[in-house]
């Protein structure tokens, strides 16, 4: 494979294993994730290792970090459960979770699950659903009587508010009560646009999230910035300019997580 060139907006799925790598071998203390680590030589893993930045890389990083101690906290709070992945990609939380009372479900276009089985595989502990993660059809294939922590992560970016704001609205009908979290951003992200050969608008932000919460009738239980508590873990190990960018965007919010009820 030609490595000058790679067809970068579309292989974005290869990022998150490249950050996932890069902070298991610099910083496995923080995060570790053997699996991802497997996949290590893959020239699309490799070609982000090399031209990514060490805010991009641990910034991805910093999300799984927190998305795995909610889902954790989750499971510990409910006991048997759902894990919801959203627009899924190569995420491979179930790997670094495996918890039994955790039933993990991996919701994604038919082309993304089919590259999910080819590079990562199946896991007795995981069901994939092909399926628009917007496309509230995926539900009838889930015990939706069980709790449920739906992660939709960057699952709505691409959405204009109304779009998210129905979605949300035909997660309630198959799983009200139950918690959604997905990190956004206060104002479109300039260098998401940038990442690859094609255009990637970011068309939904949140200004205010008590006021989204109010607009999409959901319960806003938190608010989390994305990079506080890497910031403070490897605050003496980071790089400087790694630092600056984190800490401005927590402290003007610019992304950060929202956690909610539905």
């Amino acid at each position: 494979m030609n490595k000058a060139y790679l067809p970068v907006y579309k292989d974005t799925v290869y990022l998150a294993i490249a950050a996932k790598c890069y902070v298991s071998r610099k910083f496995p203390s923080y995060f570790y994730d053997q699996k991802s680590l497997e996949l290590e030589s893959m020239d699309q893993v490799n070609y982000f290792l090399t031209k990514s930045s060490q805010f991009t890389l641990m910034g991805f990083a910093s999300r799984y970090k927190m998305l795995d101690k909610l889902s954790n906290e989750f499971i510990e709070k409910n006991g048997k459960c759902n894990i919801i992945c959203l627009g899924t990609g190569l995420e491979t939380n179930n790997y670094r979770i495996n918890d039994p009372r955790a039933n993990f479900y991996s919701v994604d276009y038919p082309g993304t699950i089919a590259l999910r089985k080819k590079i990562l595989g199946e896991m007795d502990n995981e069901t994939m659903i092909e399926s628009d993660p917007c496309d509230i059809s995926w539900a009838r294939k889930i015990n939706t009587k069980l709790p449920t922590l739906i992660i939709a992560a960057g699952a709505f970016r691409h959405l204009e508010s109304e779009s998210v704001v129905n979605n949300l609205q035909d997660f309630k009908k198959y799983f009200k009560g139950s918690t959604i979290v997905f990190d956004i951003a206060n104002k479109p992200d300039k260098h998401a646009r940038k990442i690859g050969n094609e255009p990637s608008p970011f068309r939904f932000v949140i200004k205010d999230p008590e006021e989204f919460a109010t607009k999409a009738d959901i319960r806003l239980v938190s608010v989390k910035p994305v990079y506080e508590e890497v910031r403070v873990t490897l605050k003496k190990q980071l790089k400087f300019f790694t630092k600056w960018q984190m800490s401005s965007s927590d402290k003007k919010m610019k992304r950060f997580f929202l956690i909610a009820t539905l």
